[in-house]
């Protein structure tokens, strides 16, 4: 399955936050941003200018993301790219949405991971 994958513009962090916390006015909700609270945590995912020190987080993320909607019967659409990123040791966090999925890389991997990506899939960026 061969699909066409966007890298979205910017620098994107994850932080770590105790579960029920609010949503902290340092989200910027004109960009990406996602937020899961377990019941155990609140994981966010904004953009990473202007963000807290603060919390555990993990800085300098790329997205990397399915660009078609994606039906729910469709298998093996995330093995279709994490297992070429495992493949050269690249690190990934995963994100599904009702409509695609999304790939996290930090930037120091990023051109490697586009490298490891291209033989399977169309890759759209405009550079770091």
């Amino acid at each position: 399955m061969r699909l066409k994958i966007k890298i979205l513009p910017g620098d994107y962090t994850i932080f770590k936050l105790p579960s029920g916390s609010g949503l902290p006015e340092w989200v910027d909700l004109t960009r990406f941003y996602s937020i899961t609270d377990t019941g155990e945590e609140m994981s966010i995912i904004c953009s990473g200018e202007a963000t807290p020190e603060d919390h555990p987080h993990e800085c300098s993320m790329k997205i990397f993301k399915i660009d078609a909607e994606l039906e729910f019967s469709l298998t093996g659409v995330i093995n279709s790219v994490t297992s070429p990123l495992a493949e050269n040791k690249i690190p990934v966090f995963t994100v599904s949405t009702f409509n695609t999925d999304y790939f996290f890389i930090k930037i120091e991997h990023a051109s490697k991971a586009v490298q490891a990506l291209e033989p399977f899939h169309d890759i759209e960026y405009y550079g770091w």
